[in-house]
């Protein structure tokens, strides 16, 4: 289940204060890095995730799906962590439709976390 937008922002808000050891945010500073990569590298994981259930490739998307996992762990993102659990345990389990629901679940999370990091 997803928590609401102002929890989510909460969230990511306060994994960001963490990186940053409470000091004042900084161009170039960890949190600010570790975003910057969770905004790069995060939809790619996702397309890559989605290619590999859509070929039954259940390796590379379990793969992927722990590389976004960090990522969205680093950033607060829990949702996408959630979704990325949710994946995991239906790909070692050989349900490959249940994982394709997954990715659109995935999807959304991220984008949820995507627009509450904005400005932050």
């Amino acid at each position: 289940m997803a928590i609401s937008d102002q929890d989510l922002q909460t969230a990511i808000a306060e994994r960001l204060a963490q990186l940053r050891f409470g000091r004042p945010a900084e161009p170039g500073d960890l949190a600010a890095r570790v975003l910057s990569a969770f905004h790069t590298a995060g939809p790619r994981h996702i397309d890559a995730i989605a290619a590999a259930v859509a070929a039954g490739d259940s390796q590379t998307a379990r793969e992927q799906a722990h590389d976004l996992t960090s990522l969205a762990g680093h950033v607060g993102a829990i949702d996408v962590v959630n979704a990325c659990g949710e994946l995991s345990l239906r790909l070692k389990a050989g349900d490959l439709a249940g994982a394709a629901a997954v990715v659109t679940d995935l999807r959304i999370g991220y984008e949820r976390a995507s627009r509450a990091t904005a400005g932050m």
